[in-house]
């Protein structure tokens, strides 16, 4: 095995190091992988480079204008979440005395951590919500302070149940991009507490359950508290999309279906700011 050989293995394995760590940190990669290339351009097989969010990279490809075809492939893939070949004429892409009909293809593999739905409180509408979010790919944590109500039994679905005061759950919970937080416990006093301590987190969403007037009265709150008010507005409450939703089983119909939507990039409207 020669030098050459050596170091792209070794920058490809430094590659997929970061990749490892950013999952870890519950941050989405796109992962984007030459997996075609003209003979005379063999030795560009197998090189690879992750792509986040807002375009930054890890690892570089051979040619600055076949980054920035990866980067332009990647940003697709963002936003479709689903994996991408993009064939590119090599002489598109910064190599010289090569036929047009040559080409180099790229692979874009969309890599994210499952998406947590964490839910506070283990009432009646927890339960269906708990059993929708597995269903459609959730890993499910269940928190409550009563035994009877966070239960095995009562969420034979859930990931995780933990029984303890909402302060002391809320300290063993990582919350990340891919967390979800769902506010449904079984009091205004504990959804505000558990909405005041959430509030602010680098979540994905955040939704709390309630009337329109206890919406307006708990932003009120928050605002009299000095809680900024872009935060406030980040909030998804009445939590659902609004189909008219009675029982338990339908409001979670309700919360499942904006959570979609969110986590699919689609506008909810479902918002602090709506209930001024």
């Amino acid at each position: 095995m020669n030098a050459a050989t050596i170091n792209s293995y070794s920058r490809q394995a430094a590659i997929i190091a970061q990749l490892v760590t950013e999952l870890e940190k519950g941050q989405g990669q796109v992962l984007v992988t030459i997996v075609k290339a003209p003979p005379a351009y063999s030795s560009w097989l197998g090189e690879k480079i992750i792509v986040g969010r807002q375009g930054e990279t890890a690892g570089a490809l051979p040619t600055g204008k076949l980054q920035e075809k990866a980067l332009e492939v990647a940003s697709q893939v963002w936003t479709s979440r689903l994996p991408q070949l993009a064939s590119i004429p090599v002489n598109e892409v910064g190599a010289e005395d090569q036929d047009d009909q040559e080409e180099v293809v790229l692979f874009a593999d969309p890599i994210f951590p499952l998406p947590e739905m964490i839910i506070l409180g283990g009432g009646h509408v927890a339960q269906p919500l708990a059993a929708l979010a597995k269903t459609v790919g959730f890993q499910v944590t269940v928190i409550d302070d009563r035994p009877d109500f966070a239960s095995q039994e009562r969420f034979p679905q859930a990931d995780r149940i933990i029984c303890a005061d909402f302060a002391q759950a809320l300290k063993e919970i990582q919350v990340g991009p891919q967390s979800y937080l769902v506010i449904v416990t079984r009091g205004h006093q504990y959804d505000y507490f558990c909405l005041r301590e959430t509030i602010g987190l680098p979540a994905a969403y955040i939704g709390m359950i309630g009337s329109r007037t206890k919406v307006r009265g708990t932003k009120k709150r928050l605002l009299e508290e000095g809680i900024d008010p872009e935060l406030i507005e980040q909030v998804h409450a009445p939590i659902g999309i609004n189909i008219g939703a009675e029982t338990p089983e339908e409001i979670a119909v309700s919360i499942m279906a904006e959570i979609i939507a969110i986590r699919r990039g689609r506008p909810a409207p479902g918002s602090m700011k709506a209930s001024s």
